[in-house]
């Protein structure tokens, strides 16, 4: 971190308050992935992480820029790959609408991608995590896959649909894969990437006239199903493998009436309470 330091400091120019900050996120980074010679594979899902944990689109931008400069500093830049600056101003996840959900899984023209719309829809799992998975992770009978996130260090259960595990079957079937195949194939026979994924996503919302599609819509739309049909917070923490309850809080959405509903029932609890 000296020689960091330094680098930033000398080679950069960089104000002092800048140096701080970008020696700061570095450090946070590097500790997070648990390695000192870090690949794009953890800048990549430790962007993804942060997305999805809910921290401002400048913080993430600034901490992407202080490990480039790491990457500079290693001289490892060629190993870096492109990443995009995110807009100053980004909302929570929206959750797609049940007709939304229905016109993606109608207008899939491949087992594959029906598989996979059905797979994020109706488990909540983020887009790395299923691109990662392979058969030997999936319980077809259970309807269970078991998730390692990006730092093998988050793992839990997800869970999906009858209707998902009969198309994973026939997918699986189809192709004969064994227990160490990707669950999700690439049209040359290779692993599916997270870029694949979303470009295979992209084409089936432009197919059913749907705008503004990214993979954390699905798992905005599983949080909200649960939270429909019943699920407390807890219990949406957990279906979806996050570490913070605020996490999970982003996703959920609730109208005005809805909330004024729950406050009404939460009043008349206590006072039926009072009175006994």
């Amino acid at each position: 971190m000296e020689g960091f330091e330094t680098f930033l400091r000398v080679k950069k120019s960089l104000s002092s308050k800048t140096v701080s900050q970008h020696v700061t996120m570095a450090k946070a980074f590097l500790q997070d992935v648990e390695t000192l010679a870090p690949t794009d594979v953890h800048v990549m899902k430790f962007r993804e992480e942060m997305i999805d944990e809910g921290y401002s689109n400048s913080h993430i931008n600034n901490t992407q820029n202080a490990i480039e400069y790491y990457f500079e500093h290693a001289g490892r830049m060629d190993e870096l790959g492109n990443y995009s600056s995110l807009p100053r101003h980004c909302g929570d996840p929206e959750p797609l609408s049940e007709e939304e959900l229905e016109m993606f899984v109608t207008n899939t023209t491949k087992l594959r991608d029906e598989a996979l719309v059905l797979f994020l829809s109706s488990s909540g799992v983020r887009a790395s995590a299923a691109v990662n998975l392979e058969f030997r992770d999936v319980d077809l009978d259970e309807k269970t896959a078991e998730i390692t996130e990006a730092k093998g260090h988050t793992e839990y259960t997800a869970i999906f649909s009858d209707e998902c595990a009969e198309v994973l079957e026939r997918y699986r079937n189809v192709r004969n894969a064994d227990a160490d195949d990707p669950v999700f194939e690439s049209r040359t026979g290779n692993r599916l990437t997270r870029n694949g994924l979303l470009q295979v996503i992209k084409r089936i919302g432009d197919r059913a006239g749907i705008e503004n599609v990214y993979t954390h819509r699905f798992r905005a739309s599983f949080a909200n199903r649960i939270q429909r049909n019943g699920g407390d917070i807890y219990q949406i923490k957990e279906l979806m493998g996050h570490r913070d309850i605020r996490s999970t809080v982003r996703y959920l959405k609730m109208d005005k009436d809805e909330l004024r509903e729950e406050h009404e029932n939460l009043l008349n609890s206590i006072s039926s309470n009072s009175g006994n």
